[in-house]
């Protein structure tokens, strides 16, 4: 179960790589209210 647990984690760095730019973007339109 361990090396699923691995696999997810994967998945989500990779998933999270995409959203990188647009991450910024969501921190800015919290500042502009």
């Amino acid at each position: 179960q361990p090396t699923s647990s691995t696999r997810t984690r994967q998945v989500n760095s990779t998933t999270k790589r995409p959203p990188s730019p647009p991450d910024p973007i969501l921190r800015y339109r919290s500042k502009y209210p």
